[in-house]
């Protein structure tokens, strides 16, 4: 609590004023931080990011990307290496390896060539459902390579046994995985495990080292090259890195510029948004009068530390969340103000007058505009 004693005809007043309750003290800042959200969320909408996308060539890019991206799936498609279901996007690689690894599974449980599921006719011992073998052996010719990393991968269960050039399933690992295939029956726990264990455990570092290879020895369709086209992509992620990070920046030093330097210089009383909508005021700890332009500047400079939390969801209109944890600067941003924040929020909590980080650098203290008219009336103002 802050005294001014003021004597006026030989009498003396004293004026209490009390600073902002804690919690309206963190209100101010999540409304400051609100506005600045909305105000960057737009400024990157309509401005920045269209601005950005316009002068580096965006479009044109993407769709090269795009074409690549399909190019790749399908040299994946057109050498046997992935199989595409018809009830999935060809651009869905995910859904369809998921697929690949049902029919690679289906080959060496399945005896007959035909699916006992007729909405997968692909099922059964069909020659093209052996990918990973079809891939070193027909593509690579290097079976010696295919029977190592096959070994190698089999070596903690035993599933497998090597029969000839290929493998065959053990005769009860078969058995239990016969349902599988079946639609007719429902399926158990122990099946359900045995499946998940051999495609996460086989099934798919095979298929790693099917793309390890590709990247060294490349894979080709059509005079198109599947490495040609990854690094397009690649490029175009770098790019798409560099624009995201670059608008999103922009937008939100735009934002805090204007909501926490400018407005606040033109208003008399170095005022935010925020503060004028609760009617807050604030003040210099010594002087108890309003912070000079210097002081209002040094605030603006620690919102701009502050109020970076909401980086990582800024662009999500454009790009995926997971794509933003690529962001390495709008990451790193997001997580000092985030220490920042917390760390602010533990001085309110325990400061004697309620003051933010803010308040302590800048020398201040936030009070009602009430309280503001009572000291201005004190020293002799008229209000």
């Amino acid at each position: 609590m802050y005294s001014i004693d003021q004597k006026q005809e030989e009498e003396k007043k004293v004026v209490e004023v009390v600073p902002l309750g804690k919690w309206k003290r963190i209100l101010v800042f999540f409304a400051d931080f609100f506005i600045c959200f909305l105000a960057a969320f737009v400024f990157l909408n309509a401005m920045t990011m269209p601005t950005g996308q316009a002068i580096t060539g965006f479009s044109a890019k993407q769709k090269k990307s795009n074409e690549s991206m399909s190019m790749m799936h399908t040299i994946l498609y057109k050498n046997g290496v992935v199989l595409a279901y018809k009830g999935n996007d060809d651009d869905d690689i995910d859904s369809n390896i998921l697929y690949t690894f049902d029919c690679w599974l289906s080959y060496y449980t399945l005896d007959e060539v035909e699916s006992p599921d007729t909405t997968h006719p692909q099922y059964g011992h069909k020659d093209a459902n052996k990918v990973i073998f079809h891939y070193f052996n027909d593509l690579r010719d290097n079976h010696n390579q295919y029977v190592s990393l096959f070994d190698h991968y089999n070596e903690t269960n035993h599933y497998f046994t090597l029969s000839g050039d290929d493998y065959v399933l053990n005769d009860l690992t078969k058995s239990k995985l016969i349902p599988y295939f079946d639609p007719k029956i429902e399926l158990g726990s122990e099946v359900k495990t045995l499946v998940k264990t051999i495609k996460s455990n086989v099934f798919l570092p095979l298929l790693a080292e099917v793309f390890t290879d590709i990247k060294t020895n490349d894979l080709t369709y059509n005079s198109q090259s599947y490495n040609q086209c990854e690094t397009t992509v690649k490029n175009f992620s770098q790019y798409l890195r560099y624009l995201v990070t670059i608008t999103i920046l922009i937008a939100y030093v735009l934002a805090c510029l204007i909501l926490f330097l400018i407005i606040p210089l033109i208003d008399k009383n170095r005022k935010t948004i925020s503060m004028m909508m609760m009617h807050i005021e604030r003040i210099n700890i010594s002087r108890l009068y309003v912070c000079k332009r210097s002081e209002s500047i040094s605030n603006s400079l620690f919102a701009l530390l502050s109020n970076a939390g909401f980086l990582f969801i800024l662009p999500i209109s454009f790009v995926t969340f997971s794509f933003v944890f690529n962001l390495n600067v709008i990451v790193v941003f997001t997580l000092f103000a985030a220490l920042l924040c917390l760390t602010s929020f533990i001085f309110i909590l325990f400061n004697p007058f309620n003051r933010a980080l803010s308040d302590i650098f800048s020398r201040s203290v936030m009070i009602t505009t009430d309280k503001l008219d009572e000291i201005y009336r004190a020293k002799g103002y008229n209000v």
